[in-house]
């Protein structure tokens, strides 16, 4: 399956105040500049709002599901 979402940095970022969990917004806050943080909360964010959609899961439940991040490789 692939999904797409064809929003922009500011479009994801007012859904990330509903699907963002603890985690995302600690990546965020730790990036140097605003810019950055903005892009990682707004990735993170995008990236939630897909498997939440993907998984049929509410927005408001989105910050729950478990995403890993590592890569084996």
């Amino acid at each position: 399956m692939i999904a797409v979402l064809a929003a922009g940095i500011d479009e994801v970022l007012d859904a990330a105040s509903q699907c963002a969990s603890t985690d995302d917004l600690a990546a965020a806050s730790a990036r140097s500049t605003e810019e950055l943080r903005r892009r990682t909360l707004a990735g993170r964010a995008a990236l939630r709002l897909l498997a939440a959609w993907g998984r049929g899961v509410p927005l408001e439940l989105a910050g729950e599901l478990d995403i890993d991040r590592r890569c084996a490789d």
